[in-house]
């Protein structure tokens, strides 16, 4: 007997894309297509504005912050009711301010923070590295 195949997870109709195609392009444009409160979670991995490379380098802190409002705007115009909305991030000061924009310009209601901790193995440098998990709920109606 053969197994069956996994099936994803999660279920939508982007129509000739299949559910677990990578997409490349440009995600603000990928996702005027996808319909409103039609997602269950967003989950982002977003430039940090740390300057290590040409797509995370901004400007000056208001075009990165002007970046960071259109992608959750765009979550915000996509998730469910009681979506979930979680995206990473290594700079504490960033995600304070992430914070205190999210709880102001959004509907979304902080859950929980997560660190992960990175040992950085380099003879030269022995330093630690941190990643911050940010976890919101796009209402405060239907906590898990």
């Amino acid at each position: 007997l053969k197994a069956p195949a996994a099936l994803p997870f999660y279920l939508y109709d982007f129509g000739a894309i299949r559910p677990d195609s990578f997409l490349q392009g440009d995600s603000f444009k990928l996702l005027e297509g996808v319909q409103t409160e039609t997602v269950d979670m967003v989950f982002i991995d977003p430039p940090y504005f740390i300057k290590k490379a040409e797509w995370d380098t901004f400007g000056n802190q208001q075009e990165y912050n002007d970046f960071m409002a259109r992608a959750f705007w765009e979550a915000e115009r996509i998730l469910k009711p009681n979506g979930t909305l979680a995206f990473w991030h290594n700079d504490l000061q960033q995600v304070a301010r992430l914070l205190c924009w999210l709880e102001n310009w959004t509907q979304f209601v902080f859950n929980s923070l997560a660190i992960r901790i990175y040992a950085n193995h380099s003879v030269h440098l022995a330093v630690h590295l941190a990643k911050w998990l940010v976890h919101f709920r796009k209402t405060n109606d239907t906590l898990l």
